[in-house]
């Protein structure tokens, strides 16, 4: 059975283990803290939710663009 996706909890929640363990929590840490499930783009639209929700605070600083997630998904 095919997995329903990653949750924005579940980014949300290695995130901040990443950055209690001092790690920055860019999409590929992130998703391998997941259990290397989860695609590049979910995970980006997630961290821009969070970000939104935080004021901004959420997208990790030089994380992948939007267009490079974008051609990523069209290989």
């Amino acid at each position: 059975m095919a997995r329903a996706g990653v949750t924005k909890g579940e980014v949300q929640r290695a995130r901040v283990a990443l950055i209690k363990a001092g790690r920055h929590p860019s999409i590929d840490a992130i998703r391998i803290e997941l259990g290397n499930t989860g695609s590049k783009a979910t995970i980006f639209r997630h961290l821009k939710e969070i970000a939104a929700d935080e004021g901004g605070a959420g997208l990790p600083q030089g994380s992948v663009s939007e267009e490079g997630v974008a051609s990523e998904n069209e290989k």
